[in-house]
């Protein structure tokens, strides 16, 4: 009687096996289903490093706005008061004229604090903002980077 349980045990076991669609599959379906329009993404857990999902992973492309969340993290590494008021340097804004660059409307001489700056750097995507903020938080921008 155990081994006709067991010759069943082990028909069902494989009988699954066979018959089972990987998790995988319909995750990727659900993610191709949402026709996302970057040319790259690459998902990761930050629990163990397991890629979740990827597209065009390997290709080398700009790093974008990851240097915005970058400079971001810096600046609330090294800058305790959020509310205490910068003013914004002319050069901060000037370098970037005729480069095409996301800008978020910054005046030289605007008196603006740290947290609005760091609104305008990751919500307007602002790379006067974080010129502005690697100069307030280092005194230049080659320290900071």
């Amino acid at each position: 009687m155990k081994k006709i349980l067991s010759i069943l045990m082990i028909i069902a076991v494989l009988l699954c096996s066979v018959f089972c669609v990987p998790a995988n599959a319909a995750y990727d379906e659900a993610m191709e289903a949402m026709k996302l329009y970057s040319d790259c993404v690459l998902l990761m857990s930050s629990d163990n490093g397991e890629v979740v999902f990827k597209k065009n992973a390997g290709k080398q492309t700009s790093p974008a706005s990851l240097t915005k969340v970058v400079t971001a993290i810096v600046v609330l590494e090294n800058c305790e008061n959020l509310e205490e008021i910068v003013t914004v340097p002319e050069s901060c804004i000037r370098e970037l004229d005729g480069t095409g660059s996301s800008l978020g409307g910054l005046k030289a001489g605007e008196q603006i604090s740290v947290y609005n700056l760091l609104c305008c750097l990751l919500i307007s995507s602002a790379n006067e903002a974080a010129n502005t903020l690697a100069d307030h938080v280092f005194g230049d921008r080659d320290k900071f980077i």
